[in-house]
């Protein structure tokens, strides 16, 4: 069902966020800032009010009317969520005041969340517990993780936690998949994502043990796979109806999918949001995992048999995770265990050396080893003279710039 949103966000507040970008407040700070200002207040409310009516009686009402040009007006409007820091309250309070079900808005590229730096809490952490691992040599790279998570408490404890409610079954062979997804929320959640991502995405090579086990990670018989697969539609739907689950499909949506498939360029260069975003999936109704043990396939346990007409829109969602280029290379670097750019996206956001200003380069010795700090060659160049921006020392820059990538990407596919 439409919500209230759709008519009275759309006319006004759509035109005032464009034009003012600035930095977005937390929800829950920009609810108790309009709750002190009483026309916001007011208007907050009687806003609030107008979801529980008809559609037609929310065009009608110059009340609703009134409340949506105030608030537009209001930095509630723009307000954004962070991901831990009492994440569902904000997103209630965010989702009461935004356009839900939008034509053509869950197709966006926007999000409840803001933008955060991936958090590397926990690295030097899980890099002294490999390290102390290697002496052991173990070949089961997954074996590996499992037991560097088991080194440290707060990992240990966590992952105990999803493993002993998600592999409980009654005596009719189900679960509480509810709880299960609890559980496993509160792990991804609560432990530096260091170790989980590691966990995840160990590298196996051709060990067909060692890829069984990265499947079963998050015991699928619980938290991935039912009796009966429903349509993708179906648990989309369910999703939607979810304020939790919704911002995360979002979020995910909106680092993991391509924004030009003709030159397949992904929203971020640093494939770590895109990462994050689809670990925060598991937990939900659209929990996605590894199809088989001898394949990287990722995969909804969904179908889009006897779908109909709609059968286009639900092989879209169920190809965000079996097709989803941007997706895989993420994945792929992540197996790989190497922090370095793709060489092979564009060269329209290259690093840069914070001194100089000018592009820089990652070292392939810097790309080895997990942990490591990554390596960048500065661009040499002649000193440069004071002239003005755009001319013959940049075009220098850039020459040499481009002849370094040349040269840097022969090397690679040696």
């Amino acid at each position: 069902m439409l919500q209230v949103g759709i008519i009275l966000l759309l006319s006004h507040a759509v035109d005032f966020l464009s034009a003012n970008s600035v930095e977005p407040i937390d929800c829950i700070l920009a609810e108790e800032k309009c709750l002190k200002d009483s026309p916001c207040k007011a208007s907050y409310y009687d806003y609030k009010n107008c979801s529980g009516t008809d559609v037609m009686d929310q065009v009608n009402s110059v009340k609703c009317k009134e409340a949506a040009d105030i608030l537009s007006q209001n930095s509630v409007m723009q307000c954004k969520c962070q991901r831990l820091k009492r994440e569902e309250h904000c997103l209630n309070i965010y989702w009461a005041l935004h356009p839900d079900y939008v034509p053509g808005y869950m197709d966006s590229n926007d999000s409840p969340y803001v933008d955060e730096q991936v958090d590397k809490k926990g690295a030097n952490e899980h890099a002294r517990l490999a390290a102390e691992s290697d002496k052991y040599s173990e070949t089961n790279d997954c074996l590996k993780e499992a037991n560097i998570c088991s080194s440290n408490q707060r990992c240990s404890r966590y992952r105990s936690d999803y493993v002993i409610n998600c592999a409980s079954m009654d005596p009719n062979g189900s679960c509480d998949q509810q709880k299960c997804h609890h559980y496993l929320r509160e792990f991804f959640k609560k432990v530096p994502m260091e170790f989980t991502k590691r966990i995840l995405f160990c590298q196996c090579n051709q060990d067909s043990n060692c890829a069984e086990r990265r499947r079963k990670n998050i015991v699928p018989k619980c938290s991935f796979e039912e009796k009966v697969k429903k349509n993708c539609l179906e648990l989309r739907d369910t999703c939607l109806r979810n304020n939790l689950c919704k911002s995360r499909f979002l979020d995910y949506q909106k680092h993991c999918q391509l924004l030009n498939k003709k030159k397949d360029r992904c929203p971020q260069e640093n494939h770590s949001q895109c990462i994050q975003s689809y670990i925060r999936m598991i937990g939900t109704v659209m929990t996605p995992n590894f199809i088989t043990n001898s394949t990287m396939e990722t995969s909804l346990w969904c179908t889009c048999e006897g779908s109909g007409d709609q059968e286009v829109d639900c092989k879209n969602i169920l190809t965000m995770f079996t097709s989803n280029k941007c997706l895989k290379s993420a994945i792929k670097m992540e197996i790989n265990n190497s922090n370095a750019i793709d060489m092979d996206s564009e060269l329209a956001n290259p690093f840069t050396d914070k001194v100089s200003g000018l592009p820089v380069f990652p070292s392939i010795k810097g790309q080895v080893e997990e942990g490591r700090t990554m390596q960048v060659l500065p661009v040499k160049t002649k000193q440069a003279s004071s002239t003005a921006p755009g001319g013959s020392s940049l075009n220098t820059a850039l020459t040499l710039s481009t002849t370094l990538f040349i040269v840097l990407k022969v090397m690679l596919s040696i």
